[in-house]
């Protein structure tokens, strides 16, 4: 598949066009065998017609979540501050609410998040000032955040609220947040209960369980992907 000028997906092969003005029929016999005669056997048919399905699904534009308007970051997501960039200028954290600013274009959202800065630490975004929940981490040190406000803590600590912003691709985004919570649930569920008692999520404070799961880590076998999964679901579920 290939892209037009539209963002559209498109057949590489020209003399599949014709197959897919058929696929688009409601007929599910008329769809299989499309498939048929362009793969040559039911098999094919059936193989090409999952791939059509994921590709339809993927290309699907991404409607917010209804209640708040927000996409979440499903995993580790890139996001670029340019939609020409290769290289991401920062990484969003699983669970995290992006802001969109506008419509998706060649597979890329355009979107916002707001977070605090610790001055001195001015390449990873907190959720909020004096929380230790991690929301982006800044790849690029020139791609810094718009300050919108300061302020100064209990002890000492000058936090900026800022606004970071780019595009993230649409495959890296989801509009129920739950469905991320849900992957990271059963990953602890499965992985750390095996040397002792699961843990309530709500048994230690958002600024403990980092430290906490960095100790079960080695000993439940989690890749680094999935700690970071695992630390956003339990400090989104944490004790207040």
């Amino acid at each position: 598949m290939g892209r037009n000028a539209g963002g559209e997906l498109t057949p590489k092969n020209p003399a599949a066009t014709g197959k897919v003005k058929q696929w688009r029929g409601d007929d599910s016999e008329g769809l299989v065998g499309a498939w048929a005669t362009t793969f040559g056997s039911a098999t094919y048919a059936a193989v090409g017609l999952c791939t059509l399905l994921g590709l339809l699904i993927s290309a699907a534009p991404l409607h917010a979540d209804s209640q708040n308007g927000l996409l979440y970051a499903s995993g580790d997501a890139p996001l670029y501050a340019q939609v020409s960039d290769h290289v991401a200028a920062a990484r969003i954290t699983p669970g995290t609410g992006l802001q969109p600013t506008g419509p998706a274009s060649a597979g890329l959202q355009p979107v916002a998040l707001d977070g605090w800065t610790q001055e001195g630490s001015a390449t990873i975004l907190f959720a909020a000032a004096g929380q230790r929940i991690v929301v982006a981490r800044l790849a690029d040190p020139t791609a810094q955040p718009k300050i919108l406000s300061s302020i100064t803590d209990p002890y000492g600590n000058v936090w900026h609220e800022t606004r970071l912003t780019g595009f993230v691709p649409g495959t890296d985004l989801v509009a129920d947040q739950e469905t991320v919570w849900a992957v990271a649930r059963a990953l602890f569920s499965k992985r750390c209960s095996a040397c002792h008692a699961l843990h309530h999520t709500n048994e230690f404070t958002a600024n403990q369980w980092p430290t906490i799961l960095k100790t079960m880590t080695k000993n439940a076998a989690l890749q680094p992907d999935q700690a970071e999964l695992v630390t956003r679901y339990l400090q989104a579920h944490a004790k207040p």
